[in-house]
Parts: C-alpha cells; sequence; structure tokens
C-alpha cells in the first residue's frame, strides 16, 4: 500500500508519497486549469487501453488544497488499516 497525494494551488503542484514530498512543481508559467465536463479517472491512463491491474482501496477528492499537516494527518489516519 502507498499513500499518494496530489495538490495543487494556482501556482504549485506537490506530490506527497506517504507523506513525504515527493516532487513540488512551480506552474505559474504554465496554462491555467480550467473547469470543464471531462470526467475525473483514478487507476488508469486516462484512456480505456491501460486499466489499473490492482486495487484502489482508498480514493479521495476534496474542494480544497490540503496543507502538509492535513496530508500527513490523513496518512497516520490510514497507515495502520494497511500496515504501512
Amino acid at each position: 500500500f502507498t499513500h499518494i497525494v496530489c495538490t495543487y494551488d494556482g501556482q504549485f503542484g506537490i506530490i506527497y508519497v506517504n507523506s513525504k514530498v515527493l516532487l513540488k512543481k512551480d506552474f505559474s508559467s504554465s496554462a491555467d486549469c480550467t473547469t470543464n465536463n471531462v470526467s475525473v479517472k483514478f487507476g488508469g491512463d486516462g484512456t480505456t487501453n491501460r486499466p489499473l491491474n490492482g486495487e484502489l482501496p482508498i480514493s479521495k477528492v476534496y474542494n480544497k488544497v490540503l496543507s502538509a499537516d492535513e496530508v500527513t494527518q490523513s496518512f497516520k489516519a490510514i497507515r495502520s488499516r494497511f500496515n504501512i
């Protein structure tokens, strides 16, 4: 089991793995994100050609950017459940 969290605050995208920062990237010079009617997809490559071959026991989408402390709290809340 691996706990992965991705956040984007309008400037920085951060990927956390087991509550540790794996990657932080400044997207301030990139094109703006816009809302559209495209579905969010978990566990694949965004097409139907390569579905997830495994399990995705928990997935959550938040309507706010999680802080580093909130990411750590989330990790600690589920780690004993999955023995990590």
